[in-house]
């Protein structure tokens, strides 16, 4: 955020000042994913800092009806937002897919459209490729996932291990164009999987992400720290 001189209003130093005022106010801190969870473990910023059990995103699914419909072109999206995500790496992969499978593939990189359509788009998608430069998934997978897609995002060993969790259904991609070509040429070849997979997805978020079951999950941490009076 600019200030009238045209300087950030929030320096670097500026924000670690806030960081340690809010450090002197809390008990500790309740990780959403592991990059959050090993941030607050490892950075000496966060020194002193209590670490609890990671708790996952809650999404409410209830409201969204599956949607997985095959066609003769299996239709790919990935979102345009931010560079993070590791989006070149993803268009070279879609680059390479549509030369080989011309007749079989649909591959759709957009972005800076409103909420509505963003929805529509993934709704009439069959795959939704997230990110590549992440440990673990978000929002938006979760977004696909409760749509009955396949997602391809985070989901490193580390992510599993933080939520005690070997069956999440998100496909891992690194940042390497031939590791993304080839879990997409996968579903490709086996279009038959698209559809199962998209189906353990949606299960997986109406159990794992259910809100109701996440809150409980932080009651039990309010409900022992306030029990142990600390």
């Amino acid at each position: 955020m600019p200030n009238p001189e045209g300087k950030k209003l929030y320096t670097g130093w500026i924000r670690k000042r806030i960081f340690d005022q809010i450090k002197t106010n809390i008990v500790g801190v309740i990780p959403t994913a592991f990059v959050y969870a090993d941030a607050y473990r490892n950075s000496s910023l966060a020194q002193g800092i209590r670490v609890f059990k990671t708790i996952q995103f809650p999404y409410d699914s209830s409201g969204i009806q599956p949607h997985n419909e095959l066609s003769d072109l299996i239709v790919v999206f990935h979102g345009l937002n931010r560079e993070s995500k590791g989006t070149r790496f993803i268009l070279e992969a879609f680059e390479i897919l549509k030369t080989k499978y011309p007749e079989k593939i649909n591959c759709i990189a957009a972005g800076n459209m409103p909420l509505n359509e963003y929805f529509e788009v993934i709704k009439t998608s069959n795959i939704i490729v997230d990110q590549c430069n992440s440990y673990d998934y978000a929002y938006n997978a979760l977004l696909g996932m409760a749509q009955g897609k396949v997602v391809l995002s985070g989901n490193e060993p580390e992510c599993q291990e933080e939520f005690g969790r070997s069956d999440i259904p998100v496909v891992n991609i690194t940042p390497n164009v031939e590791d993304i070509v080839q879990k997409l040429e996968y579903f490709i070849l086996n279009p038959e999987m698209i559809r199962k997979d998209g189906e353990i997805s949606r299960k997986f978020v109406e159990d794992f992400h259910n809100p109701a079951l996440v809150a409980q999950e932080y009651i039990k941490i309010f409900s022992l720290n306030v029990k142990n009076n600390i």
